[in-house]
């Protein structure tokens, strides 16, 4: 990779980690919502975050291998979006039984964009040869 091509995964990098913080803001900033409208209470509620989280430690085991062997940008490309559009699926849930299985769904997207896109910032921060990834992980704050 040279220095241009550098720049450019730099810049995609920041777009991803942007992205996904906006994804996670929008998640959080549904949740109000999304308890009124099905009516779950805390104990359901606090079930669907915790299945979220489950989705995503479970995706997160087979996103490594998924990286090695396609790349981390490869993996960054289909997974960015999937975790987008997949957030659909919780805000639009009929039932609390839809809710759990898309709240699974939707933790399976994150956690493949998230060692994805990570894994592509420790290559990018190689060739830039200074340490860049906190800045990464301050735009994922400002896409929340």
């Amino acid at each position: 990779m040279n220095k241009r091509d550098a720049k450019r995964a730099r810049i995609a990098v920041f777009s991803f980690f942007f992205l996904s913080g906006l994804v996670m803001g929008l998640w959080a900033a549904g949740l109000p919502s999304l308890n009124d409208r099905l009516e779950l209470g805390p104990a359901r509620l606090g079930s669907v975050l915790l299945l979220v989280s489950c989705g995503a430690l479970v995706s997160m085991l087979v996103a490594g291998p998924l990286v090695d062997r396609w790349s981390s940008r490869v993996v960054c490309w289909f997974g960015g979006p999937l975790s987008a559009a997949v957030l659909l699926g919780p805000a639009l849930a009929p039932s609390y039984l839809t809710l759990v299985v898309l709240a699974v769904v939707f933790g399976i997207g994150l956690g493949v964009t998230e060692v994805a896109m990570n894994a592509h910032s420790v290559e990018v921060e190689r060739v830039y040869g200074r340490p860049i990834i906190s800045a990464f992980h301050g735009t994922w704050s400002l896409g929340g």
